[in-house]
């Protein structure tokens, strides 16, 4: 007859085995709360600040491009850590969505801002690139749900590099709009001789080329490291530069515009 202390051991729990926590599960942790970080502050600005002098226009967009950051981080994280695998359909229809959703309001507000120094020309021209940029990303968008439902070898390859494509055109149509206004600005700025008028335009193209260089770098990762760590901070970044245009591009734009009118009176 055996001891209690012979079968001591079977009445021991089995072990449980944890998964290992990943640099991936870090990384998407610090996304989210990067992400909802920018949120949450841009709320608490706007409540001390108050919203009397914004444009209304750009308010709005601002906000639904924040949320849908939130909520593209969210659903990426929901799809990359398999919370309901069951799911995924759902999951990856709300981060196209969304994703669509932040970069539309984004690339609208930045246009729409950087308009103040152009013409017609200039609208007609932004018009015809985002209605572009939208039918490739709906093209996307075909082959993206075709890779989740076939999966071949050939829609795969197609949406990689549809995808790849997309994310390094946007950076480089940013660049090109950037320097076209910049450009503009520096001409200005020339004119009115006013030292405080180089120093905005030294931080505007600070803030700008520091963008452009985390587009880059993201883009380099999604198509020679890791697409999954790039398709996950794209929320945080587009969150971030919602944003540093809002609040800082935006104040700078306008500061120039007030020095450039106040010289030329």
């Amino acid at each position: 007859m055996l001891e209690l202390t012979d079968i001591g051991y079977l009445l021991q729990p089995e072990p449980i085995e944890v998964e290992r926590f990943n640099f991936f599960t870090f990384w998407l942790i610090c996304c989210n709360v990067g992400t909802i970080v920018c949120f949450i502050n841009t709320t608490f600005w706007h409540a001390i600040l108050g919203t009397d002098i914004d444009d209304k226009i750009t308010f709005i967009l601002q906000y639904i491009g924040l949320i849908s950051c939130v909520l593209y981080v969210l659903s990426m994280t929901f799809i990359y850590l398999e919370f309901q695998p069951d799911s995924n359909l759902i999951w990856y229809s709300i981060s196209c969505v969304t994703w669509h959703l932040n970069y539309n309001c984004y690339l609208i507000m930045f246009f729409k801002q950087s308009a103040i120094w152009f013409g017609k020309t200039y609208r007609k021209i932004t018009i015809l690139v985002i209605v572009t940029i939208n039918i490739v990303i709906l093209v996307d968008y075909y082959y993206y749900f075709a890779g989740l439902i076939i999966a071949t070898p050939e829609i795969l390859y197609i949406l990689q590099q549809l995808d790849f494509g997309i994310t390094a055109s946007l950076s480089i149509i940013e660049l090109l709009y950037n320097i076209v206004t910049i450009h503009k600005i520096i001409r200005e700025a020339i004119k009115s001789n006013n030292p405080h008028t180089r120093i905005l335009i030294i931080k505007l193209t600070g803030v700008i080329g520091f963008f452009f260089l985390l587009d880059l770098a993201n883009s380099i990762v999604y198509g020679i490291v890791d697409e999954t760590y790039a398709l996950s901070i794209t929320g945080f970044l587009l969150a971030l530069k919602l944003q540093t245009e809002y609040f800082c591009l935006n104040r700078i734009r306008q500061c120039l515009i007030i020095m450039n009118t106040i010289d030329n009176m």
